[in-house]
C-alpha cells in the first residue's frame, strides 16, 4: 500500500505494484484501455460518507460519487482510482483499487491501511483521518485490461487470485463481480497472506462467497505471525509467507484452454 509523492522524502507509504498472468504467453501485465465514452475524467471532489475499521490499522472508506455520476460500472473490474492532496508542502497522489462492485450506485469503497507519515508521504494517514462530509480530490483511471482485453463474464474457466495486505483489494472487487453474476461459471481460488488473525482484511467477505458457492470459490490463508499458532493450525490455517512452495501446494492445475493468475504485492 504505497503512494507516490511529488516531493522529497521517502516512507513506507509508496506505490503498489500489481501484475497478472495466465497460461497464455500473450498476457501483458496491466495495460490500460481508452476511457469509456462519456466517462468521468480528471479529479473531482468525492465526499466521505462513512468509515469503518477492518483491522487495527486499516479502514474501509466510503465516498459518494460526484454529482451526475451514478456508478463506475463503465470502468469495469478491476478498476483503480487516484487520490490527490497537498500534505506538508508536498503534492501527493496515491492509487487504490476499490473494494465495492463497479455497478453499485452512488458510492465507491476504498480499503486503506494507515502508515505513519514521513516527509514526502502521508496520504494513507490523511485518508484514514477523513470524517463524514470531508472531501478529497479523486480521479478514476482508465479501465485496466487483463492481458489484451477487458474482463468479461466467463472469459476464463478459472482464476487464481493471490494477494497480501491491502493487496487483496483488486481481488475482492473481481471476486464480488464474479460472485454477483448468476451467469458466471469461473472458478476462483483466493490465496492470501496476512500477518495475524486480526489482519485478515475482508476475509469474512471471501469466506461468505466460499460458504454460499463452494463449487465455485475456494480460499487459502497463511499467517506469518499468528497470535495463537496452535489454534490457527487446528482450524486448518497455514503459518508462513506466500512463497513458491506454498503456491505449488495450493494452486489448482492449469485449466485446459483458459486460466488466469492474478496477483497483487511482491512476496519474499
Amino acid at each position: 500500500e504505497k503512494g507516490k509523492g511529488k516531493g522529497k522524502g521517502k516512507g513506507k507509504d509508496k506505490g503498489k505494484m500489481m501484475d497478472t498472468g495466465d497460461e497464455s504467453p500473450s498476457m501483458e501485465g496491466w495495460p490500460y484501455a481508452e476511457y469509456p465514452e462519456n466517462a468521468i475524467k480528471g479529479h473531482h471532489m468525492y465526499t466521505c460518507l462513512q468509515t469503518w475499521a477492518v483491522s487495527g490499522d486499516s479502514k474501509v472508506i466510503r465516498f459518494a460519487l460526484p454529482e451526475g455520476v451514478k456508478t463506475l460500472g463503465n470502468f469495469g473490474a478491476p478498476s483503480c482510482i487516484k487520490a490527490k492532496q497537498e500534505i506538508g508542502g508536498h503534492l501527493l497522489d496515491k492509487s487504490y483499487c476499490p473494494v465495492s462492485h463497479p455497478d453499485v450506485e452512488g458510492y465507491v469503497d476504498l480499503l486503506v491501511k494507515r502508515y505513519e507519515p514521513t516527509p514526502g508521504s502521508g496520504m494513507s494517514d490523511f485518508l484514514c483521518s477523513r470524517q463524514p462530509g470531508d472531501q478529497v480530490p479523486i480521479m478514476v483511471k482508465p479501465p485496466r485490461k487483463l492481458g489484451k482485453s477487458l474482463y468479461f463474464a466467463n472469459r476464463f474457466k478459472e482464476m487464481v487470485m493471490i494477494g497480501s495486505g491491502t493487496g487483496v483489494a483488486p481481488l475482492i472487487q473481481m471476486g464480488q463481480v464474479i460472485f454477483d453474476d448468476p451467469l458466471e461459471k469461473t472458478k476462483v481460488t483466493f490465496i492470501t497472506g496476512q500477518r495475524s488473525e486480526g489482519d485478515m482484511l475482508l476475509q469474512d467477505r471471501i469466506d461468505e462467497w466460499v460458504k454460499q458457492k463452494p463449487h465455485q470459490f475456494s480460499s487459502h490463508v497463511t499467517l506469518s505471525r499468528p497470535a495463537n499458532a496452535e489454534s490457527w493450525k487446528m482450524c486448518g490455517g497455514t503459518i508462513g509467507r506466500i512463497d513458491a512452495a506454498f503456491l505449488k501446494a495450493r494452486m489448482p492445475a492449469p485449466a485446459a484452454g483458459s486460466g488466469a493468475r492474478l496477483w497483487c504485492r511482491w512476496f519474499p
